[in-house]
């Protein structure tokens, strides 16, 4: 079927390869993928913090919603004491401790 439309290897190559993407669009479904740009520090449990946080907002129950607030900013700055450990490591090139923590 290809052999007879080409003269070359370079283009039965690329009709192959064109008549392959085509089949592939027409088979597989596209969606279109969200990508939510978070902060490199916005860790799976802050994310799950604040959506906590959001419920708590909705129902209306103020002292549950400080103590979540109060979770939030414990390991928002847990995990910048976190950063500046590793930053500093990286500064005194202590490679040992880096990778260290880093396990």
């Amino acid at each position: 079927m290809f052999l007879d439309s080409a003269l070359d290897i370079h283009e039965l190559t690329n009709t192959i390869n064109s008549y392959t993407g085509f089949c592939e669009d027409l088979v597989i479904p596209q969606r279109p993928v969200k990508c939510y740009p978070n902060k490199p520090w916005i860790t799976k449990e802050i994310q799950y913090l604040l959506s906590r946080k959001k419920h708590l907002f909705k129902s209306g129950t103020k002292q549950e919603l400080k103590i979540i607030q109060s979770e939030i900013n414990t390991a928002i700055k847990r995990e910048d004491v976190y950063r500046r450990k590793i930053e500093n490591n990286f500064m005194t090139n202590n490679i040992r401790s880096v990778w260290d923590g880093l396990g």
